[in-house]
């Protein structure tokens, strides 16, 4: 029975507006590569051995990630183990940003790994939990400038002021007071849509786990972008076999 983590249409759905991000850049399958004859998009690369398949389909950049979404199907008699956090590209760099490594020096890596999702997953929560303690706390700045607006109110009962000098202390404190406001709904909103990104990504992400024979899983893999290279070679590794997919990367004209 398959196992379904998140629907190719939807993925590809969704890829619209992700690749939405960045207009400068767009991936396509490199000459030569193998694509999958059954799906209604011509961008989906297709690797098969060992009674496995797996398409990958490039999606769309963030600002400092690229993100595909790949779809691997079982068709052993055996399980096979998925662990995102070992798919890497090779990127095929011109010769000036190559020629640009200081001597000495190791120059670029030779691969780039995927992000790892639960390292994701992790750090998008603790977004969310500082934003969503700043939206109901009160900050040491705040505090002070509370000690301050007080101690010019105790003060100001032993001046004479005029009521232009009352109103302008008034309208001073209740701006301070506005602006603090002000920054915990900021919080408040952050919150709510790291929230909303959390929630969508436990969903979206391609995480660890077991595929049975006869199963699938489906789900979106990030990478470091390198927007120089000319050329990327997607690596997914199962069962430590390499299934390649080659995607040649270009800037659209504005």
């Amino acid at each position: 029975m398959s196992t379904l983590r998140w629907g190719w249409a939807g993925i590809a759905g969704l890829g619209w507006l992700l690749a939405a991000c960045a207009p400068s850049y767009y991936l396509k399958p490199a000459p030569g590569q193998a694509t999958d004859p059954s799906s209604f998009s011509t961008n989906v690369g297709l690797a098969e051995a060992d009674s496995l398949e797996v398409r990958l389909q490039f999606i769309g950049y963030e600002k400092t990630a690229i993100i595909f979404s790949a779809d691997i199907r079982n068709g052993s008699d055996r399980p096979v183990q998925v662990a995102p956090e070992t798919f890497c590209y090779l990127p095929t760099l011109p010769r000036p940003a190559v020629a640009s490594a200081a001597p000495g020096t190791s120059g670029p890596k030779p691969y780039v790994l995927a992000l790892n999702p639960e390292v994701q997953l992790q750090n998008l929560e603790a977004r969310l939990d500082r934003h969503a303690r700043k939206a109901s706390g009160v900050s040491f700045f705040e505090l002070l400038t509370v000690a301050t607006h007080v101690a010019e109110d105790v003060s100001s009962i032993k001046k004479k002021e005029t009521d232009q000098q009352i109103a302008e202390r008034e309208d001073r404190h209740a701006q301070n007071n506005q602006y603090f406001d002000e920054q915990r709904a900021d919080h408040a909103d952050q919150a709510a849509a790291l929230y909303q990104e959390h929630h969508s990504k436990q969903h979206q992400l391609l995480r660890r786990r077991e595929v049975g024979p006869g199963e699938r899983l489906t789900g979106f893999v990030y990478f470091p972008r390198t927007d120089v290279a000319s050329h990327l070679r997607v690596v997914v590794y199962l069962r430590e076999r390499p299934f390649v997919f080659d995607f040649n990367q270009a800037k659209v004209k504005q």
